[in-house]
């Protein structure tokens, strides 16, 4: 099983860990499966660094990066999600998106920058917006508050990937496997074979 969205902790494991702040950037020129990337609310991390990062490393991803209504500097973080969504078009990378309260706002960005792999982190929105995002080519995650969702049962019915968001170790990967139970009986689905073959559209050889 394969948890695509978790962070840094004891082991690794078989996750997609997604880094957010200078001290992870040793473990971004590794060459493991994960990703770089600035939230809206990170002040410290400039894209020049990120840039470095991405082009010395074919597998690393872009992300976690997006656009919060819970913060300010709006300005700050359309410029750099726009920076970054530049990136994942020029190098073919996923992006990894953190959204709150501005998926509408982030889809459109994503076609106005030509983005063709990206990977709508915590979903949390209605059946609507995951069915606009799933028809746009892009793909959303379902973690373990999905299960509360009001369209919780409508949005099973569309292509998901499954993760965490927790820090790697034995209570993530006990959670990772509490969830696919969930998913996949709530769904009916084969929910860790279809993780297979979309992290492999989305990863290629990095998968």
């Amino acid at each position: 099983m394969l948890d695509f969205h978790a962070h840094h902790g004891l082991d690794d494991g078989c996750a997609y860990i997604n880094i957010v702040s200078e001290s992870g950037f040793s473990l971004a020129e590794s060459g493991r499966w994960c990703s770089i990337g600035i939230l809206p609310w990170l002040e410290d991390i400039d894209e020049e660094s990120i840039a470095g990062l991405l082009e010395r490393n074919p597998r690393l991803g872009v992300g976690e990066t997006g656009l919060d209504r819970r913060y300010g500097g709006g300005q700050r973080q359309y410029r750099v999600f726009e920076r970054l969504c530049t990136y994942a078009r020029d190098m073919d990378r996923v992006i990894s998106i953190h959204s709150v309260g501005r998926s509408e706002e982030i889809l459109c960005l994503l076609r106005k920058y030509g983005v063709r792999k990206a990977l709508f982190h915590g979903f949390n929105s209605s059946h609507e917006v995951a069915k606009k995002i799933c028809n746009a080519g892009y793909h959303i995650s379902l973690g373990p508050k999905s299960i509360h969702l009001r369209d919780y049962k409508r949005i099973l019915g569309l292509p998901f990937l499954v993760e965490t968001d927790m820090e790697t170790g034995e209570a993530q990967k006990k959670a990772l496997a509490g969830l696919y139970d969930r998913l996949g009986m709530d769904s009916g689905r084969d929910i860790a074979g279809e993780a297979v073959e979309t992290g492999r559209f989305l990863w290629k050889d990095s998968f």
